[in-house]
């Protein structure tokens, strides 16, 4: 951890007297400290309700601290914090291409960072990195950022071994500096001293170690510096069982995703743990081969919530009250799921009428309304004439 630590020495370094900030600055906020379309592509960490939490603090002491200097942007969200493992192409650093080359760089980045996402994930299946808040420092003039630390050596060599596999996908100079971005600051003549003085009295007392399974890894495009979206889009449907209705409409998803080309990618899980293994029943798969629906997209076991941490998933959609009932105990924004519950909830057990034919176009209907909402908001766009 040694050479680690050297190179962050710098984190000490005090804040005087005043700077402008970089004019790079004004691609992502305006002088009224609101953020701007920007377009870009990263890999990130998911974090996880608590974790976001603790984090928001952090922003909301800073944010007190410096309240009336007029250097601090808009608030960032707490739905944009993550901890970035490796930034890819954006429209600053492909700004050369125009904005159709900058717009087919970005995709065919996220492409490749998709891909490269899922080899880590299979890879190093349960893997837990374990990341500690270090400092909030000033980050090259542009935000105030808590700078994360390997809690071990372990840790050094997980975070080392993934950042190399991306700097396949999108080659930077220079050593990453792990860290979770706080807030951003408003363009124009800033107060180094004043926000040193804020910087000194609102660091953290004592660490805070972020556990961070391999699984909460994924490829994000960003809008903005405050609208970030997975890439692919991971949807977990969940039923009683994990048998039936959640196979379905998992199986739909997966398939009309690989008509339609979209970067989708379901699975089901049961909210009970008593079906743990049960194999999907022959009626599910003989319903969805009818409709053209193959091996490849059917899950072909019952696999239980418990067996992810939340942060695997990037959206939830409960498919029965059970599965309702169980999400509301989660630690999990009901952003993620709640409204997508709706299109989906009150289909009956095929398993107890027989009548998967019924359950199947129910199923596909609502799935069809959740895609086409996704496509309305732009989850599978990358297009940055539509950045917000």
């Amino acid at each position: 951890m040694l050479d680690y630590t050297q190179y962050m020495t710098w984190r000490d370094e005090s804040l005087q007297g005043t700077w402008h900030t970089p004019a790079r600055l004004c691609a992502k906020v305006d002088g009224n400290g609101q953020y701007v379309p920007f377009a870009g592509a990263t890999t990130v960490f998911r974090l996880d309700r608590r974790q976001t939490r603790a984090l928001a603090l952090m922003r909301d002491d800073l944010t007190q601290r410096l309240c009336g200097t007029g250097c601090l942007a808009a608030p960032l969200p707490e739905s944009s914090f993550h901890l970035t493992l490796h930034d890819l192409a954006n429209q600053e650093n492909m700004a050369g291409r125009g904005v159709r080359g900058c717009r087919n760089s970005i995709h065919t980045v996220l492409r490749q960072a998709m891909d490269a996402v899922r080899e880590i994930r299979h890879d190093s299946d349960g893997e837990v990195l374990c990341m500690q808040t270090d400092r909030i420092v000033n980050m090259v003039s542009l935000s105030l950022v808590c700078v994360m630390m390997p809690v071990s050596e372990k840790d050094r060599r997980l975070w080392d071994m993934w950042y190399e596999r991306i700097q396949e996908v999108f080659p930077q100079e220079g050593p990453c500096l792990p860290h979770v971005t706080l807030q951003y600051y408003r363009p124009g003549m800033l107060d180094g001293t004043e926000i040193g003085h804020a910087l000194r009295d609102a660091q953290p007392r004592s660490p805070i170690v972020l556990r961070l399974p391999v699984e909460s890894l994924t490829a994000q495009f960003f809008s903005s510096m405050q609208t970030y979206r997975d890439w692919p889009l991971r949807v977990c449907f969940i039923c009683d069982g994990g048998l039936n209705r959640s196979v379905m409409a998992s199986a739909i998803a997966n398939h009309m995703a690989a008509q339609r080309g979209l970067p989708l990618v379901a699975c089901a899980r049961s909210a009970e743990e008593t079906g743990k293994g049960s194999v999907i029943p022959e009626e599910v798969i003989r319903t969805l081969a009818a409709h053209g629906i193959g091996w490849e997209a059917i899950q072909p076991f019952s696999v239980p919530l418990s067996s992810d941490p939340w942060t695997a998933f990037s959206r939830f959609v409960a498919v029965t009250a059970g599965a309702y009932a169980r999400m509301l105990m989660a630690p999990v924004e009901k952003a993620r799921w709640e409204a997508e519950s709706g299109w989906l909830l009150g289909i009956p057990d095929p398993a107890e009428d027989g009548r998967y034919e019924e359950a199947y176009a129910r199923l596909e209907k609502g799935v069809k309304a959740l895609i086409a909402r996704w496509t309305e908001e732009g989850l599978f766009s990358t297009d940055m004439d539509k950045t917000s």
